[in-house]
C-alpha cells in the first residue's frame, strides 16, 4: 500500500505541475490581451486558419481576457483539489487510509473540483454566448468541447466524493471495532 500511495503523490506533483503550467499560460495570455493598446496597429496579425481582421480581433479581446481569467480560477481549483487528494494519500502512505484526515481531504478535493467544474461552465458559456456570431469559429464544436471538459470536473468530484464516503466508512468500522474491543476487555477484566 505504500508503494502505491507514494507512485500516486508522484503523480498528484506531476498534475500540479501541469496545472500550474496551464495557470501561468492561461494568465499570460489574458494579460497579454490585456496589455495590447490596439490590434489594428500591428502590422501582419493574423489568426491562423481563420480569416480574422485586427477589428474582429479587438472586439473580442475582453470576452477572451475574461474567459481566460475564469479558466484560471478553474486551474487554479484543480491545483487546491489536487493538493488535497496528495493529503489523502499521505495518509495512506501512513497506513492510515480510513482516518479522518484522508476522508476530509478527499471531501475538500471534491468540493474543489465540482467548483472548478462549475467555473469551467461558466467559461464555456461566456464563450458560446460571445462567440456566437462568429462564423469562422464553430460555436457547437466549442460548447461541446467545453462540456466534455466540465464533464471531466464533475465525475471526477464525484468520484472524490466516493472515495471519501468510503474513508469515513472504514473509520466508522475502525472506531466500532476499537469500542468493541475495549468494551470486551473491560467485560473481561470485570469477571
Amino acid at each position: 500500500m505504500k508503494g502505491n500511495a507514494i507512485f500516486l503523490r508522484v503523480l498528484m506533483i506531476l498534475k500540479f505541475i501541469a496545472e500550474l503550467i496551464g495557470v501561468l499560460a492561461v494568465g499570460f495570455v489574458a494579460v497579454v490581451l490585456l496589455a495590447v493598446g490596439d490590434f489594428s496597429k500591428i502590422p501582419g496579425l493574423s489568426v491562423e486558419g481563420l480569416n480574422m481582421t485586427p477589428e474582429m480581433l479587438e472586439k473580442f479581446r475582453m470576452p477572451v481576457a475574461i474567459i481566460m481569467g475564469i479558466a484560471a480560477v478553474s486551474l487554479l481549483l484543480a491545483m487546491l483539489s489536487t493538493l488535497k487528494v496528495s493529503k489523502a494519500l499521505k495518509e495512506c502512505g501512513k497506513r492510515r487510509p480510513f482516518s479522518e484526515e484522508s476522508a476530509s481531504a478527499l471531501k475538500s478535493a471534491g468540493i474543489m473540483e465540482l467548483l472548478s467544474g462549475i467555473v469551467s461552465i461558466g467559461a464555456t458559456v461566456v464563450a458560446t454566448i460571445y462567440f456566437k456570431d462568429l462564423t469562422e469559429v464553430n460555436t457547437a464544436t466549442t460548447a461541446s468541447s467545453g462540456a466534455t471538459i466540465n464533464l471531466v470536473f464533475l465525475a471526477n468530484a464525484a468520484i472524490l466524493f466516493l472515495l471519501s464516503a468510503v474513508a469515513k466508512y472504514g473509520n466508522d468500522l475502525e472506531r466500532q471495532s476499537s469500542y468493541s474491543a475495549i468494551n470486551q476487555m473491560r467485560d473481561n477484566s470485570e469477571d
